[in-house]
């Protein structure tokens, strides 16, 4: 079963819109206003699944906020690939930045789809800050 959640979208910002109705309502958008669908699969994956390997790799304090943006990146699905971008994995890492990640945080010659390495290199890329993933930049996972 998949559940819909539309998003309405400000430049970097973005807020469910519980009420479609209403912005069906409005007409067409400002230019500076998209809207924005995302799939969830309700019954596939949960992100708690990966609670216990993100505890390993990440501070206690960081456990939470990184489970949620793997709910956002990849909805819990360690296969999650992007076709337009090639981002994969629970953290949708960009295969342009992996082997020097990777590498730089100890997991060189890593898969990228290996559930283990991409939250590896994700804790060790969160030591820069959490701006390498959209949904915190939108102001999801704060």
């Amino acid at each position: 079963m998949m559940m819909f959640e539309l998003l309405l979208c400000m430049g970097l910002w973005c807020g469910a819109a519980t009420e479609v109705d209403v912005l069906a309502d409005r007409g067409p958008l400002p230019k500076h206003v998209h809207l924005a669908v995302q799939f969830h699969a309700t019954a596939s994956f949960d992100v708690e699944e990966w609670r216990p390997l993100v505890t390993v790799y990440f501070k206690p304090e960081d456990v939470d906020r990184a489970l949620c943006l793997i709910g956002f990146e990849s909805l819990g699905d360690p296969d999650a690939y992007n076709d337009s971008s090639g981002a994969s994995g629970l953290f949708q890492h960009l295969p342009k930045y992996w082997t020097e990640r990777s590498t730089n945080a100890g997991w060189s010659g890593a898969d990228i789809m290996d559930p283990e390495a991409n939250v590896a290199v994700a804790a060790w890329l969160r030591e820069e800050g959490w701006q390498h993933w959209s949904p915190y930049n939108r102001g999801q996972c704060r």
